[in-house]
């Protein structure tokens, strides 16, 4: 279904990079350019179609650290297809398998619960490395997914929401990290909803903050606050044509809302946007042209996002990266791919967790990641903690499906 659903979306998007060719080529008007790009908008569309498989030259330096980083991301990704993982299918998912992280050397390690030569035999098949690290652990994936279900599927009860912080499957320490408000939480969530071993309470002081604030400067005002853009894309409705735009955050706006450039500059307004369930973002139509163009350079990083291209699976420990109005450049790793967090009284799940430093401000800030030697995007981030300096990330391929989107 992924590779039918990405074909897809190449295919539309060579459908629009035409129609904006034979456009210009009936009226000679430059339809779009690229920011601090030499070349006009139609060339940059005709390359597109002639280089779309051309990987970025931007890229981070091939050290050891990096080549050894993508290896291990490459072996997670066979594990994910293989086993079903991104689906949280428990059906293919083997019930020796206990997950599966980054370590401090870069290398992937392998939960499992049972270290027979039959399971070592078949985890070096499925990743291609024969000397793929393994870990013995107590509890299986499945298990922690199922604790997991049961607290989230809680969550949807107002009283408990105010208790639970974020809560996620933690496959570096083997199960099921509660973030609560207060120490009296986990009596009542054991005596409650579930009373699991593998469930590790942590207290946090502070609160799941979306990161939206009203002040001056801020990169991209919409309404009333101030946001960092995410990327460009382009969106096609219902009737089959095509608007081009950017991604931001969706909460302290509304359909309808206007957005301006730190110098009041008009830019366009929200179209479309998705604020429950698993995201938290607004497309915003790019109107204003004759002022402003949108470009695939990362602010901040001087780096540049591979036309196109996004992770749709990053592994715990995996190194991100992420650009905000406020902090700007910050890197981190991946804690959890799968994080359920409440802010502003609503829950949302499927969200990417990691460590990189953010501040309100930073909210539709772009997360991306080194994908074997070019930059491609792994979502927006929406939300930090104060108290455990966590940031939380919708992920690209939630917005896209919600939004209907096609990255160029």
């Amino acid at each position: 279904m992924k590779n039918a659903h990405e074909k897809s979306l190449k295919m539309l998007r060579i459908a629009f990079i035409i129609t904006v060719i034979c456009l210009y080529a009936i009226t000679g008007n430059n339809v779009l350019a690229s920011e601090n790009v030499s070349q006009t908008g139609v060339e940059e569309l005709k390359n597109l179609v002639e280089n779309s498989e051309t990987v970025n030259s931007t890229t981070s330096s091939d050290n050891a650290t990096i080549v050894q980083e993508r290896k291990a991301c490459k072996e997670y990704n066979k594990l994910v297809q293989n086993y079903d993982i991104e689906e949280n299918n428990s059906e293919k998912i083997p019930d020796y398998y206990g997950g599966a992280f980054i370590n401090e050397n870069d290398e992937l390690v392998v939960e499992v619960t049972e270290n027979t030569e039959q399971v070592v035999q078949e985890l070096q098949k499925i990743t291609g490395d024969q000397t793929v690290g393994i870990m013995v652990v107590k509890r299986s994936y499945n298990e922690l997914l199922n604790v997991y279900q049961t607290i989230v599927d809680s969550l949807t009860e107002s009283d408990v929401a105010k208790l639970v912080s974020s809560c996620y499957v933690d496959e570096k320490n083997n199960c099921v990290t509660v973030k609560i408000n207060n120490i009296q939480a986990e009596e009542e969530i054991r005596n409650t909803i579930c009373d699991a071993d593998c469930l590790n309470f942590v207290v946090v002081e502070g609160t799941i903050q979306a990161d939206a604030t009203l002040k001056p400067g801020s990169y991209v005002t919409i309404g009333d606050y101030g946001y960092s853009i995410g990327f460009r894309c382009i969106r096609m409705t219902e009737s089959g044509s095509f608007t081009n735009g950017f991604i931001s955050a969706a909460h302290g706006n509304s359909v309808g809302s206007a957005a301006y450039t730190l110098a009041g500059s008009y830019i366009g307004k929200v179209l479309y946007q998705k604020y429950s369930d698993n995201v938290d973002a607004s497309y915003i139509r790019l109107l204003n042209t004759d002022d402003h163009t949108l470009s695939n350079l990362i602010k901040y990083s001087g780096s540049t996002l591979t036309e196109g291209s996004y992770m749709s699976t990053v592994p715990v420990g995996y190194t991100v990266y992420k650009v905000g109005n406020t902090t700007g450049l910050t890197t981190g790793e991946v804690v959890s791919n799968n994080c359920s967090v409440t802010y502003n009284g609503i829950v949302f799940s499927d969200f990417i967790c990691t460590s990189c430093a953010s501040q309100s401000g930073d909210s539709g800030g772009l997360v991306y990641a080194d994908n074997n030697g070019s930059y491609s995007i792994v979502g927006i981030h929406v939300a930090h903690n104060n108290d455990t300096g966590y940031g939380y990330c919708v992920k690209y391929t939630n917005i896209s499906d919600a939004l209907n989107l096609i990255l160029y």
